[in-house]
């Protein structure tokens, strides 16, 4: 449904899902929201936030770190969720925050997480444009036991 590499605003995602109005805005606007399964990700990477929130969202390589809204733990439904996801994670980013496109980079999934608040996420895409092939790494918890 989505290209990588492709620009989309929330309102055409709104359009190529049929959200209905009445559940457009509100988590679609600060972050991240679950709709049909799915969770969309919308990221500023080197800029703050239209709140003023400014995260150190960045590539590192073809993983992008990512850093979760203020006060999230790891025990809350939203953030357990990107960890056991139904559905596919899409990930959304942009370097202005005055500019409603944002670039797909990909469905995202977890490979290491930090428990720390703001929740911080390590994110492998399956779909890359850069670099070659991936391996199958398994999600780690910082901190955790080997």
């Amino acid at each position: 449904m989505f290209n990588v590499g492709n620009k989309y605003s929330r309102k055409d995602i709104y359009k190529l899902l049929n959200v209905p109005e009445h559940q457009q805005g509100g988590n679609w606007d600060t972050g991240y929201n679950s709709y049909l399964n799915d969770l969309f990700i919308f990221s500023n990477v080197n800029t703050t936030g239209r709140t003023g929130h400014d995260y150190d969202n960045h590539f590192v390589g073809n993983d992008f770190v990512w850093y979760a809204k203020n006060r999230t733990h790891l025990r809350q439904p939203s953030i357990k969720r990107m960890l056991n996801p139904i559905g596919a994670i899409h990930i959304f980013v942009r370097e202005d925050n005055n500019n409603p496109q944002f670039l797909y980079v990909g469905k995202g999934r977890p490979i290491k997480v930090f428990d720390e608040s703001p929740v911080k996420i390590v994110w492998r895409f399956d779909e890359v444009q850069d670099s070659g092939q991936l391996e199958d790494d398994e999600m780690h918890y910082e901190g955790a036991s080997k």
